[in-house]
């Protein structure tokens, strides 16, 4: 599906993440990561004062209400975001 996404859709997020080593060296690795959760926004939050913005994901979803589940990506590492499946009205 290709269009924006919407709170409530599902969604696969493809995003880049870094990993350290196992052998315990500060050398750390670029892992290609996907992220399935259902979309509740992008968002700016204030870091040591500066404006940062997030992909948030609600991870959990019991019934027709959101759990406390939830992923926030900075937006500098999303690479995609796939629509899986509409949000019910």
């Amino acid at each position: 599906m290709t269009r924006r996404p919407r709170p409530g859709d599902l969604v696969e997020v493809h995003w880049i993440d870094a990993a350290g080593s196992e052998d315990g060296t500060a050398k750390a690795e670029i892992v290609p990561t996907r992220s399935t959760g259902y979309f509740v926004g992008w968002r700016t939050v204030k870091i040591w004062g500066k404006a940062e913005r997030f992909l948030v994901l609600e991870r959990n979803r019991i019934g027709g209400d959101f759990d406390a589940g939830w992923d926030a990506t900075p937006a500098g590492m999303v690479r995609r975001v796939v629509v899986v499946r509409k949000a019910r009205v």
